[in-house]
């Protein structure tokens, strides 16, 4: 018999409203709660209550604060040092995913355009238990299989 996850709570910031549709969309089938924002300064004060999510998914090209800089701000605080950051993002290319790294990003997914790859995406990473997750730049990327 299979374990049953406890309910988890994501935070996911995004621009674009159609991506955050898509994501809620995507991660409903095996998800609790998920809180979504359009501007990363709301996602940032959301940080200030008393329980944190279990991961925050980021978006890299936004107005205002971009990804890179949520990234940036999270792992510059102590208390959220263990707090797991997604990159959830059109475009990444080497250099992007090696500063998304540098700067402290946990693991990132290329959007793809199938809701089902991304639910599969979603799946995995909300499956990882990153309190015993060691980072590596070789593992950094979820990578969608072809299968025929």
């Amino acid at each position: 018999m299979s374990k049953l996850h406890e309910p988890i709570t994501l935070y996911y910031v995004d621009d674009d409203r159609d991506d955050l549709d898509v994501f809620e969309l995507a991660i409903q089938p095996f998800l609790a709660s998920v809180v979504l924002f359009e501007i990363g300064a709301d996602l940032l004060s959301s940080l200030d209550k008393p329980i944190l999510p279990a991961i925050v998914f980021v978006d890299l090209n936004m107005p205002s604060f971009t990804g890179f800089q949520i990234i940036e701000y999270i792992r510059s605080k102590k208390r959220f040092e263990k707090l797991p950051i997604v990159v959830l993002s059109t475009s990444i290319d080497y250099r992007t995913k090696q500063t998304c790294w540098e700067l402290g990003a946990d693991f990132c997914i290329v959007k793809p355009r199938q809701i089902q790859k991304l639910t599969t995406a979603l799946q995995y990473v909300t499956g990882i238990d990153w309190t015993k997750h060691r980072r590596s730049f070789e593992n950094f990327e979820f990578l969608f299989e072809n299968n025929s």
